[in-house]
């Protein structure tokens, strides 16, 4: 029998044996993700990254049972301050003033403000300021002060938007409702293999839907989730990408339908609330011709096709869907407007992105003002009422 510091050598030699190749193999593979990053990560210049949140961006959420999760109310951080209905805004009332015209900004982490430094620093935001300085332009505008509120929820797609708006946001009687979709309804089909359902679906389905659990299926699951944090794993999934293809999305046709029946979806509730909806697809660096891509936007483009192969086509080609799509439900519905603000940048030289779809200050400014002149050009004397330009009446609920 063998002695108990034999027992102790030989545990030490295995462990050793394990250990020592194991610390060869992950300095490799962190060797491996260094050249990967400096070939394909792009780098976000200096001046830029100055005027962007990378530190906090932690947003914190409350379960809802219909929408899966929404924004905490009253938030009072140094960057984030949400008030009672858990909008990116001070307090308000419930109700518009009768000389205001309130719009209510659905979307999701570009509406929200991702990288925003301050709640002043949203789309939103700077939408109501743009809409503030023309209104004396526009004769029927002239005295009326402006309230866009950011409900904006990162990770939402088209149909939890309309659903908040339905379910807890009409009540606050917006005039005009602006959503900005597009990139989390393509997203969410590739992540969950099904077009129209929240990006956590598939994390859903597994928790709460499987008829009878299977422990080996969960232990396979913990186990490669916690092998995932390897460099050598990551290192193997930044060498062999997975292509599109296997994550089996539907077709782009699909996402449209979705996208469609969501905002029709919208529109119908927002139209018994004498209100009307301005959708706004929005814009992504990788699509084709966005803008004059600087060379941090070139890289962006480049990187994403290489961690995923075929998903910048699929994008572009739901896009595509999604245009007919809104054009089809704008010649049903006569007070329906939509913006394609994939080209608001078309003129922009400057860096507008921060990442494939999220935006800088100026990004944020440049489609605040497409918006803008997308909302007045809308305006129709028959829509004078539904815009609050005459007097409106308090709806009481």
């Amino acid at each position: 029998m063998p002695s108990r510091r034999e027992i102790a050598f030989r545990a030490a030699a295995v462990l050793l044996g394990v250990a020592l190749p194991l610390g060869i193999a992950e300095g490799t593979a962190a060797w491996l993700i260094h050249r990967d990053n400096r070939r394909y990560k792009a780098e976000l210049p200096e001046a830029v990254e100055a005027s962007v949140n990378f530190n906090d961006r932690h947003i914190p959420t409350r379960p809802d049972p219909y929408l899966s999760y929404r924004i905490q109310p009253d938030l009072a951080g140094e960057r984030v301050q949400t008030n009672e209905y858990g909008l990116r805004e001070g307090p308000i009332d419930r109700h518009p003033a009768p000389d205001t015209i309130r719009i209510l900004f659905l979307g999701a982490s570009v509406a929200w403000g991702y990288h925003s430094r301050s709640n002043a620093d949203t789309i939103p935001a700077y939408l109501e300021a743009e809409l503030t300085r023309r209104a004396d332009q526009v004769p029927a505008l002239r005295g009326k002060r402006f309230e866009v509120l950011n409900a904006g929820v990162p990770g939402y797609v088209s149909w939890q938007e309309a659903l908040s708006y339905a379910l807890y946001l009409r009540e606050l009687a917006p005039a005009w409702i602006i959503s900005l979709d597009g990139a989390n309804d393509v997203a969410a089909a590739i992540i969950n293999g099904q077009a129209g359902v929240p990006s956590t679906y598939r994390a859903s389905q597994r928790a709460y839907l499987a008829i009878e659990p299977n422990p080996l299926q969960a232990l396979g699951s913990w186990l490669l989730a916690h092998a995932r944090k390897l460099k050598t794993v990551k290192a193997f999934e930044r060498l062999h990408p997975k292509p599109l293809s296997a994550y089996g999305p539907p077709a782009p046709a699909e996402v449209a339908a979705q996208l469609r029946e969501a905002t029709a979806y919208l529109i119908h509730a927002a139209t018994r609330e004498d209100a009307r909806v301005l959708a706004v697809l929005q814009p992504m660096v990788i699509l084709p011709d966005t803008k004059p891509l600087t060379e941090f936007e070139q890289r962006i483009v480049v990187e994403q096709d290489h961690r995923m192969p075929g998903r910048n086509a699929y994008f572009a080609e739901s896009y595509a869907a999604m245009r007919g799509a809104l054009d089809a439900l704008a010649s049903e519905w006569s007070e329906f407007r939509w913006l394609d603000a994939t080209g608001a940048f078309s003129g922009m030289a400057e860096v507008a992105y921060t990442d494939d779809c999220h935006l800088t200050p100026d990004g944020q400014r440049r489609l605040a003002e497409s918006i803008a002149g997308s909302w007045i050009e809308a305006l129709q004397p028959r829509a004078q009422q539904s815009l609050g330009i005459a007097a409106p009446t308090a709806r009481r609920r």
